[in-house]
């Protein structure tokens, strides 16, 4: 076996190209014969495991590798990193301090690092951070060192957590084929990425109990018997058990055959075919949650019995990997935060409900897996907007012309108009503009309407028609009688989120009616919930609906502010559902988010900062 100093030198080799015989020597401390000795030996070595070390007169030694997987086994076997990666340090001292039973002092860890002690207390810190998580601790005794102190339940969900694709390509295949055979038989279903995430526990385990590590179950934490979701998941461990030992030749404590029991529950597939047993507890905590997302935003998902299982099935084994502090992995986290912000906000929302039922909080793996399942309810309960539009047409040339117009507009786009109006350019500036969604006119208009102005021809050819359709055809803005004028602030001047939240709340108050104590309702909501949506936008709003009538506030701040620890925000906008408008609220979020979360929106309103261009950006949409 290789010597520390040795695979010092094959540490710098992994970073360099080519080293030095001088290098060599440095490292080793010896003369050149005898480093070109070492260097003959430590290539004897690694020549074994698919690589081997050259010599190139005048330059050095240069480090060869042929077979990958093989080599990165040796280098794991050997503890041997890339130091210059931080995230890479504080993984192998982890995996260094849970191997070792022995104490490590730093300048050992400095040798096997090849870095200064400064960086090893650096990296250091991060690593008892990530362990403290799992409830380990480093522990230092003077003139000992440190060494990890903790429980072997933690020591493997910290080994858990942190693995890879290389931790997968390890797994034993008289491993992989156990629990194939076993599963097929017992009818356990896991997706793919859940049976990936228990053969690495599983691998993991057999490790483990190969050093005479073995879990203990607390009694008291731990009534795994007293579920009877397990009965069938402890006969398949059972199983798994049997067969492993038989290939490992180990003994497996009945704690570790629970041990395995639990990770085959927590992530499983729970199909909805009659067998799925849905208690009291599960029944009310979903109950809630879907009162929750209705009083909170308008969507009413209580009778979607599709998102209900979607729910259920994901709770049940929720749980347990709270009760018990295990973990699943979602690999697509990051799209569904950057694809979904309304879904991830409305899940991460539900965080507080989960506190209170079991004292713990979701991580954002399991949030991401909830925010998908809001995003298909979504989807799902979206509604079928009429898009026929109400429009104005002006004439200057007397009654009959304009009558004509009308039946022109009528005869040629009759799938696209609701109704139409007429109108002398006279009367335009008194014209009740409520209900219209488009003015179009064959003379020039110069005043200032409130819809958009299109100039048309008495008779439009085939290209002029084609333009209109295209304008009719456009499905109409959802949100836009829900923004106001006097509801529209410029340079607005705050310290922090709290202050610029009061303010808003203050001049809502004195444009509408809304409760006494609007403010606090909106600063609980940002208790329990991220309302910063990314790209310099936020989007608070109260605990409930309280409000007579829906509205959106929309705040342009004279300089970002950070809205919490790691988003700076320029532009608010804060909403208040009403009750009685409940009906499309799935099509209100999906175009109110479309104009907050473009950045191309928010850069026009930021740089433009005028009422008419705010409505033309939402009309656009």
């Amino acid at each position: 076996m290789a010597s520390k100093k040795e695979l010092r030198v094959l540490n710098k080799m992994l970073k360099k190209p080519c080293i030095t015989s001088r290098e060599v020597e440095g490292i080793l401390g010896v003369s050149n014969k005898t480093a070109r000795k070492m260097i003959a030996l430590l290539n004897d070595e690694i020549v074994l495991h698919g690589a081997e070390i050259t010599a190139k007169p005048g330059k050095g030694y240069s480090l060869i590798v042929h077979k990958n997987a093989a080599f990165e086994k040796f280098l794991e076997d050997n503890q041997i990193i890339d130091a210059a990666n931080t995230e890479n340090r504080s993984e192998f001292l982890i995996r260094l301090f849970i191997d070792t039973e022995e104490y490590l002092k730093v300048e050992e860890l400095a040798d096997m690092l090849y870095i200064s002690q400064k960086g090893v207390s650096k990296s250091l810190k991060e690593a008892e951070h990530y362990l403290n998580e799992f409830d380990l601790n480093i522990i230092r005794k003077p003139h000992y060192g440190m060494r990890v102190d903790g429980k072997e339940y933690d020591i493997r969900r910290c080994l858990s957590s942190m693995a890879g694709e290389n931790d997968f390509t390890a797994i034993d295949k008289s491993i992989i084929e156990v629990v194939d055979k076993v599963f097929k038989k017992n009818e356990v279903k896991m997706s793919e990425m859940a049976l990936t995430s228990f053969l690495i526990s599983l691998q993991i385990t057999v490790d483990r109990v190969k050093k005479g590590k073995l879990v203990e179950m607390d009694p008291a934490r731990f009534e795994i018997s007293m579920h009877s979701q397990l009965r069938h998941d402890i006969q398949a461990a059972k199983e798994c058990v049997k067969a492993l030992e038989e290939e490992y030749q180990l003994l497996f404590p009945e704690d570790e055959i629970n041990y395995i029991a639990l990770n085959i529950m927590d992530k499983k597939y729970y199909e909805n075919n009659g067998s799925l047993v849905i208690n009291e507890e599960i029944n009310l905590l979903v109950t809630e949650i879907l009162d929750s997302i209705y009083k909170t935003y308008g969507l009413d998902f209580r009778k979607d019995l599709d998102f209900y299982m979607m729910l259920v099935k994901h709770l049940i084994p929720l749980r347990l990997r709270l009760l018990y502090g295990t973990m699943i992995k979602n690999p697509i986290l990051e799209e569904v935060k950057g694809k979904y912000p309304f879904a991830w906000s409305i899940a991460s929302g539900l965080n507080h409900i989960i506190k209170k039922h079991y004292d713990r909080m979701m991580s954002d793996d399991e949030l991401g897996y909830i925010a998908i399942a809001v995003q298909l309810a979504i989807d799902k309960h979206k509604k079928q907007v009429d898009n026929r539009k109400n429009i104005l047409l002006v004439c200057a040339a007397g009654n009959v012309f304009s009558r004509f117009l009308k039946y022109r507009f009528q005869e040629l786009f009759k799938d696209c108009i609701e109704q139409a109006y007429t109108c002398d350019y006279s009367d335009l500036r008194d014209y009740d503009f409520s209900k219209i969604d488009y003015v179009f006119s064959t003379v020039p208009i110069d005043i200032s309407l409130p819809v958009p102005i299109y100039k048309v021809e008495y008779f439009p050819d085939e290209a002029e028609m084609g333009d209109i359709r295209t304008v009719l055809q456009k499905p109409a803005s959802i949100i836009e009688k829900y923004f106001s004028e006097k509801l529209f602030l410029t340079e607005v001047e705050a310290e922090n989120k709290s202050e610029v939240i009061r303010q808003i709340c203050n001049h809502i108050a004195k444009a509408v009616d809304v409760p006494e104590d609007f403010y606090d309702l909106v600063m609980k909501r940002e208790s329990l919930l991220q309302t910063a949506m990314g790209g310099q936008v936020a989007v608070p709003h109260p605990h409930h609906t309280v409000t007579d009538q829906t509205l959106i506030c929309v705040a342009i701040l004279k300089n970002p502010i950070y809205w919490n620890k790691t988003d700076k925000v320029k532009v608010v906008f804060l909403i208040s559902i009403s009750q009685n408008d409940m009906d499309d609220m799935e099509n209100f979020y999906s175009d109110f988010f479309k104009l907050a979360l473009t950045k191309e929106n928010i850069d026009s309103i930021v740089k433009n900062q005028t009422y008419e261009n705010l409505m033309s950006i939402v009309r656009s949409i």
